[in-house]
């Protein structure tokens, strides 16, 4: 059964005492599994995750195939000048690159991974495409 939560916090509230049974979240939330608070059944890429090398994919788990990669996108308004766009995406660029930022997300499961606006939206045109023949295939409906 899908319980809806509005944010990992509240989930969380709910599966560490065992009022729920299971949650799909963010590699950030390896803390609570390192600490002993939950335990992680499975990750969701296409290969296990240097953050945590005993945690099988869902692949590995029995599901052939089974491939969801989560990513975090850098969004403007559509009408914002294309020098500021450049602006922001070089300095998000920039950023990227810091040691002591790129280690902190590889702990919490998180490959860093910098694009151009165009790349971006590229990237998006196909994720899109991807899920819609996901959505077409399987019949899924809003509910």
């Amino acid at each position: 059964m899908h319980a809806p939560y509005r944010g990992a916090a509240p989930a969380f509230t709910d599966l560490i005492p065992a009022r729920v049974h299971c949650y799909f979240g963010s590699g950030e939330l390896l803390t609570y599994s390192r600490s002993g608070q939950v335990r992680a059944l499975a990750s969701t890429g296409a290969k296990r995750s240097p953050a945590a090398r005993d945690v099988p994919t869902i692949a590995e788990s029995g599901v052939p195939g089974y491939v969801v990669d989560s990513w975090q996108g850098v969004f403007a308004p559509a009408k914002m000048p294309p020098e500021v766009v450049q602006k922001i995406s070089d300095d998000v660029a920039k950023a990227l690159v810091e040691p002591t930022l790129v280690e902190k997300l590889a702990r919490n499961a998180y490959a860093v991974e910098s694009s151009s606006a165009d790349e971006l939206a590229k990237f998006l045109r196909a994720d899109t495409e991807k899920w819609e023949a996901v959505i077409k295939t399987t019949g899924i409906k809003i509910d």
